[in-house]
C-alpha cells in the first residue's frame, strides 16, 4: 500500500492514559485512539522513516515504533485531506515539466524565497513587476503559493519532511526534498530526494484502501472503548466518541465530492509570476 500505519496497541494505550493515581483518563477522544505510527511506502525508501543516527539521538520511549513516526493518525488523516483537493486538480504542462527536477525546482523556490525575504531592491527589479497590475508580494505569491498547497502538512514534527503530491493530467506524483531537515547536523529523514509516480485511478484508489483499514480499525477501538470507559459518567463522552467516528468516516468522501467545486487556480498567473523570475542561469 502506499499509505501504512499501525496503531499503538489498546492495552498499551490505555496505559498511558491512566492518571497518576491510577483513575481513568477523563475521555476516550478519536485522536488519542488513533496514537500510532505510519509511513508513506515509495518503493525502496519509506517517507516518515528517520534514519538510525537520529532516532538513536532521540532515544524515544517507545521503540516499537521503529524508526518510523510515532503520532496520532487523525492528524496526519486530517492534514492529508485538507490539501487533497489542490493535490487533485490538474498543474498546466510547463509546471509538469519544471517539476521533473526536484532538485532544481525547490531550489529555485528556496532562491525566489529569499529573494522575497531580504526585500533587496534589485532583486525586486529583476522580477520585472508591474506595479499598476498586482503589488509585488501578490504578484510574487502567485509563483509560489500553489507549491505550498500542495505540501503535505507537518509542521507538528520536528524537522518535518517535505513532501508533495500533484496531478499532471495523467499521473499523480508523490515527490519529496529533505536535504534541509538536520538536527544537529544529522540528517532526519531517511528519503532524502526523489519522486514517484502512478496512474491517478490508483492513487485515488490506495486513499480508499487507506481510509477503509483506518476506519475499520478505529471503529473496533470504540467497541473496546465502551468496554474500558464502561463507568456511566463515561456516557456522554462515548457518544461524542460515536460522532467523531461517523464524521471521520464521511471525510474523504465529502473531500472528493467538494473538490471540483474548488475555486480553480489561476494558471496564467502563476506562469507570469514564475516566468518573471527565471532561474539564476538566465538572469544576468
Amino acid at each position: 500500500m502506499l499509505f501504512n500505519f499501525d496503531l499503538f496497541p489498546f492495552s498499551e494505550l490505555i496505559s498511558e492514559l491512566e492518571q497518576p493515581e491510577g483513575e481513568r483518563s477523563n475521555a476516550p477522544y478519536w485522536y488519542r485512539l488513533s496514537d500510532g505510527w505510519y509511513w508513506i511506502d515509495v518503493g525502496e525508501t519509506h517517507l516518515f522513516r528517520y534514519t538510525p543516527a537520529c532516532r538513536d539521538v532521540w532515544q524515544p520511549l517507545r521503540r516499537a515504533s521503529g524508526l518510523y513516526v510515532d503520532y496520532f493518525l487523525s492528524t496526519f488523516f486530517r492534514d492529508l485531506l485538507e490539501h487533497l483537493p489542490a493535490m487533485l486538480e490538474p498543474i498546466p504542462a510547463p509546471l509538469a515539466e519544471r517539476l521533473s527536477s526536484m532538485r532544481e525546482w525547490n531550489d529555485w523556490v528556496a532562491e525566489r524565497d529569499k529573494c522575497r525575504e531580504e526585500g533587496e531592491e534589485e532583486e525586486e527589479e529583476d522580477c520585472d513587476l508591474d506595479d499598476e497590475v498586482e503589488k509585488v508580494g501578490e504578484f510574487y505569491n502567485y509563483g509560489v503559493n500553489w507549491w505550498y498547497e500542495r505540501n503535505i502538512g507537518v509542521g507538528y514534527l520536528n524537522a518535518g519532511p517535505h513532501i508533495w503530491i500533484w496531478n499532471d493530467s495523467t499521473n499523480i506524483h508523490v515527490g519529496w526534498d529533505n536535504r534541509g531537515c538536520l538536527i544537529n547536523g544529522l540528517p532526519v529523514w531517511e528519503a532524502q530526494m526523489g519522486q514517484i509516480a502512478l496512474p491517478i485511478a490508483d492513487f485515488l484508489n490506495e486513499l480508499l484502501a487507506f481510509d477503509h483499514q483506518l476506519m475499520g480499525e478505529m471503529a473496533e477501538r470504540i467497541v473496546a472503548a465502551r468496554d474500558y470507559w464502561a463507568d456511566p459518567r463515561f456516557v456522554d463522552n462515548l457518544l461524542f466518541l460515536q460522532q467523531e467516528q461517523q464524521d471521520y468516516a464521511a471525510m474523504l468522501g465529502d473531500t472528493l465530492s467538494n473538490a471540483t467545486s474548488r475555486l480553480p487556480t489561476d494558471w496564467l498567473r502563476v506562469l507570469s509570476s514564475i516566468a518573471a523570475y527565471p532561474p539564476s542561469s538566465k538572469r544576468s
